[in-house]
């Protein structure tokens, strides 16, 4: 009994010790070239930062799972007389602290978006708009609300003054930017950055990446929508600043992570009708090889990362660590 509670305790102290390791050098990896990433397309900047915020807890489970455990195994006598040190349960316990405050953040979000879902749904009637292959619901709410909500059954709603303020193309292409956001699945994948932020509760600048993801996720669909069309580009821009007038001052939509919603308040709304008005400004690409060099040099030092620090840090962080026979 002795021997599996050390392997357990060992297995859960060493993954948020790596994952912190692998998540704050993810971090400094991400703050020293992500200014000159700016020459990627929004959606791989999106990619890119994905990966980023899920890499250090897969990474560090695959190296417990693949490298700590065997050596464990094979190095380890099954008599073993040495006993779980203080420190070593207490990285154990901040494990499991994260993983159930993150499981639980994560449930009540899911709670949160199904409770949303059937309350606006008394408040709506299914309208048929565009072929999105998901419910679409034309709802009565004060806000100016269009918004994708839910994960593994998503449903549209479409707040009825939009259908009075909104042109017919400009619903259309506000229409098109949700639907970006509804084939990326862009809603599950933020509920996996709510979950592993939580889980690396501890670690500050958490929500950095996933702000920078935000912002990406809201430019790469607003890129899809216009399509490189001229006219496109210019619907959203108008339709952005007729929904942004339709908020009262003050008011905000408190809404849960399984929720893609066209207009954002995050201060990035001037960008994002900059980057339209170019659109609609210029028909010239902009040269991306740069940006791909870099990319490129980015997914290597991702991938190369793991196998290069974890002896070092094993030797620094681990309070315990496996004796041989």
């Amino acid at each position: 009994m002795k021997y599996e509670l050390l392997a357990i305790c060992l297995i859960l102290s060493a993954l948020p010790m790596l994952a912190t390791v692998f998540a704050l050098a993810g971090l400094r990896l991400w703050r020293m070239v992500g200014s000159r990433l700016t020459l990627e397309p929004p959606r791989e900047q999106a990619r890119m930062l994905f990966a980023l915020r899920v890499w250090p807890p897969a990474a560090a489970a695959a190296f417990v799972i693949f490298i700590l455990l065997p050596a464990y195994i094979l190095h380890e006598p099954e008599q073993t007389t040495e006993p779980v040190s203080f420190v070593l349960l207490i990285a154990t316990w901040i494990c499991i602290a994260g993983g159930l405050y993150a499981l639980g953040h994560t449930i009540i979000a899911f709670r949160r978006t199904g409770k949303l879902v059937a309350e606006w749904q008394h408040l709506a009637e299914k309208v048929s708009v565009t072929d999105t292959g998901i419910p679409v619901w034309r709802l009565r709410h004060t806000l100016p609300v269009i918004a994708v909500v839910g994960v593994f059954r998503p449903q549209l709603f479409i707040a009825d003054q939009l259908f009075r303020h909104l042109t017919q193309d400009e619903l259309d292409v506000v229409l098109r930017h949700e639907q970006w956001h509804l084939d990326s699945r862009d809603n599950l994948r933020r509920m996996v950055f709510t979950f592993c932020r939580h889980f690396l509760f501890f670690l500050p600048g958490s929500g950095e990446l996933e702000r920078e993801w935000q912002e990406s996720v809201e430019l790469a669909a607003d890129d899809y929508a216009a399509g490189g069309d001229k006219q496109k580009a210019l619907d959203l821009a108008s339709a952005l600043v007729r929904i942004a007038r339709l908020f009262k001052p003050g008011v905000d939509v408190a809404m849960p992570a399984a929720f893609s919603f066209v207009m954002t308040h995050d201060g990035n709304l001037e960008r994002r009708i900059q980057r339209l008005m170019k659109i609609a400004d210029a028909d010239e690409r902009q040269d991306l090889k740069n940006g791909r060099g870099l990319n490129l040099a980015f997914r290597l030092m991702m991938v190369f990362l793991p196998f290069t620090m974890p002896g070092r840090a094993l030797s620094r962080c681990s309070p315990h660590r496996t004796s041989g026979n």
